[in-house]
């Protein structure tokens, strides 16, 4: 097996080195001075991982090292991390040719047995689901459980800045890459997998904190996450955001049809109806916004020329028009219901979505 520095050079399409040979235009580089800015998301940290892991320049540093022969980031692809025991590795990089082994990579805070134990169960559903031996890649932020279990199952050899793990009866090659394993190799420029180990475990948002802060390919990295991180983090904490908002609305109407399920009357039945269609209504559009991957756009029904105005949209209208002070649809419902209208409708909600709508 090819080592770090045997493999780290021979690609013939990326120079691991070169600033340039990222994934971003490098006609942006020279307004992006890598000492002067930090990073929205901290190295090592999970949702930090998940981006990075995606970049082509990152996939690259890690497969034509791990891999080696020549083979860069472009024969492998990103896949998803679910298995079919419904257990997740961080990131798996799946071969476009099946004589290449997959490649697991995972960021673990530290690495005791029950990570290890977890591992195994990763590596054998690649093996079940693509029929070869993974290698296992591990960034290690804090270090092992202890001394003693790493020393009775890991070893290291004087060139090789990782710690390996006898592995024949479930993965190719297992490789633990952490701040002990890495120290005598931070010459520079680094090798670029220990660039991408020293990165991950000091956990530095701003390069210029660090001692090897004018390493080349270090910057490179740096400037790869900077701009990564910046678009990734915006659109994950938005979709995180959104998600969060929609269950705690769902929890508070499932609670709210909990406690009104333990009165019989005929009031609070209806008003049990009208939590269960407006959190109906609120799921479906949630859906629609986020989950879709076109928007279903609805067409309004417009009145013919000829046909009149309903009882309930008159009412509204001349409601509105009249109204004192700030109009709200709750008020405009409930007395609206007091006078015999709005009876198609369970709630101000779906009375006001039919009037945007030109449906009422």
């Amino acid at each position: 097996m090819p080592t770090d520095t045997d493999t780290a050079t021979t690609s013939s399409h990326t120079n691991l080195s070169d600033p340039q040979a990222t994934s971003f235009d490098s006609d942006e580089d020279d307004d992006l001075d890598i000492l002067t800015v930090a990073l929205p998301l901290r190295p090592g940290s999970d949702l930090c991982s998940k981006i990075l892991l995606q970049e082509p320049y990152i996939k690259n540093i890690i497969i034509s090292s791990v891999v080696g022969y020549g083979i860069t980031g472009e024969a492998y692809l990103c896949s998803f991390t679910e298995q079919a025991d419904g257990r997740k590795a961080d990131f798996i990089y799946l071969p476009l040719a099946h004589d290449l082994p997959p490649v697991i990579v995972e960021t673990q805070q530290k690495v005791g047995q029950k990570f290890i134990s977890r591992a195994i169960r990763y590596c054998l559903n690649v093996l079940d689901s693509t029929n070869s031996f993974p290698i296992l890649v591990v960034f290690n932020i804090a270090g092992f459980s202890s001394r003693a279990f790493r020393d009775s199952l890991f070893t290291q050899q004087d060139d090789q800045p990782f710690y390996s793990l006898q592995s024949k009866a479930w993965a190719k090659e297992v490789r633990v890459y952490n701040s002990n394993s890495i120290e005598q190799h931070l010459e520079s420029p680094m090798q670029p997998l220990v660039a991408l180990s020293y990165f991950c475990s000091n956990q530095g948002k701003s390069i210029i904190a660090l001692d090897k802060y004018m390493d080349p390919v270090l910057q490179s990295i740096y400037e790869v996450a900077f701009r990564a991180l910046s678009v990734g983090k915006d659109k994950q904490m938005a979709k995180d955001t959104a998600i969060t908002n929609f269950c705690d609305a769902m929890i508070r109407q499932f609670n709210k049809i909990a406690r009104s399920n333990q009165d019989s009357s005929t009031t609070v039945k209806r008003q049990i109806d009208e939590y269960a269609e407006d959190g109906a209504h609120f799921a479906d559009m949630f859906k629609r916004r986020h989950v879709s991957s076109e928007p279903r756009p609805v067409t309004p029904i417009t009145m013919e020329a000829n046909e009149a105005p309903s009882a309930d949209l008159n009412y509204v209208d001349n409601y509105r028009r009249e109204a004192t002070g700030r109009f709200t649809w709750v008020d405009c419902y409930d007395e609206g219901v007091a006078n015999g209208h709005f009876s198609r409708y369970s709630s101000h909600l779906t009375l006001k979505k039919a009037f945007h709508q030109q449906t009422l």
